[in-house]
C-alpha cells in the first residue's frame, strides 16, 4: 500500500542516503516535481522560478519523461536547464525510487496538470505548491493548510517564485505544512484505515 511503502522508506531514511549520493549540501533545499512531461504540466514555469531564487541553496529534481508527441517540449526544458547544476532530470522511476526521491525532498511543486504524484508527495509529508488549471479540485487534501494552490489566473513563473519563497524562507511554515501533509495522509490516504471504515458499513 502507498502509505506503508512511504513510511517504510522514510523509516529507513532512504532520502538522506539519496541526498548524499547526489552530492547535495547539507543545507540544500530540494524541490521535487515531474510527471509525464508536456506543455500541460508547465514545468518551464518552475525552472524559471528556481532561476529567480539563486540566493537560496535550491536543488530541483524532475522525475518523469515526455511522450513522443512532446519530445520537443522536453528538449526545450533541458535547454532551459543547461549549465545549471541545481536542476536534474532523472527520467521515469519505479514506485520505490519515486518515494526515495520524495523522501529526499523538502517540498514538491507542480505548476499544473494534476497527477498521482500530488498524492504521493502528501503521503511523504511534503509541503505542496500546485497550479489548479480547473476541474481538478484538490481542496479535499488541503485540510491543514499543507498546500498552496494557485488558481488558473495566477499560474505564472512570478507567482510560483513568490509562493516558493514564502515557504522556503519560513522554516516554521515548512514544518507546519509538512505536519499537515502527514495528518492528511493518515486521514485520507491510509488504505488500511479506509478499508476499516468501509467494513464498518458492511
Amino acid at each position: 500500500h502507498v502509505i506503508d511503502l512511504a513510511r517504510e522508506i522514510s523509516r529507513r531514511e532512504e532520502g538522506k542516503i539519496l541526498r548524499r549520493s547526489y552530492g547535495f549540501a547539507d543545507d540544500a533545499i530540494v524541490i521535487f516535481s515531474g510527471g509525464k512531461l508536456g506543455p500541460d504540466k508547465k514545468t518551464e514555469l518552475l525552472i524559471e522560478a528556481v532561476g529567480r531564487l539563486q540566493r537560496y541553496p535550491l536543488q530541483l529534481v524532475v522525475v518523469g519523461e515526455a511522450g513522443k508527441e512532446n519530445e520537443s517540449y522536453s528538449k526545450n526544458l533541458r535547454k532551459m536547464a543547461e549549465g545549471r547544476e541545481n536542476i536534474r532530470f532523472v527520467g521515469w522511476l519505479g514506485p520505490a525510487d519515486i518515494y526515495k526521491h520524495l523522501d529526499m525532498a523538502d517540498l514538491a511543486v507542480f505548476p499544473a496538470g494534476q497527477s498521482i504524484l500530488w498524492q504521493q508527495a502528501i503521503a511523504m509529508g511534503l509541503p505542496l505548491i500546485v497550479g489548479d488549471i480547473g476541474h481538478q479540485d484538490i481542496s479535499y487534501l488541503n485540510l491543514y493548510d499543507n498546500i498552496i494552490i494557485l488558481r488558473q489566473s495566477d499560474i505564472s513563473s512570478e507567482k510560483f517564485t513568490a509562493a516558493i519563497e514564502r515557504v522556503i524562507s519560513d522554516p516554521a511554515r515548512m514544518r507546519s505544512m509538512s505536519a499537515g501533509a502527514t495528518k492528511v495522509a493518515d486521514e485520507r490516504l491510509d488504505w488500511n484505515k479506509l478499508i476499516l471504515k468501509t467494513l464498518q458499513f458492511n
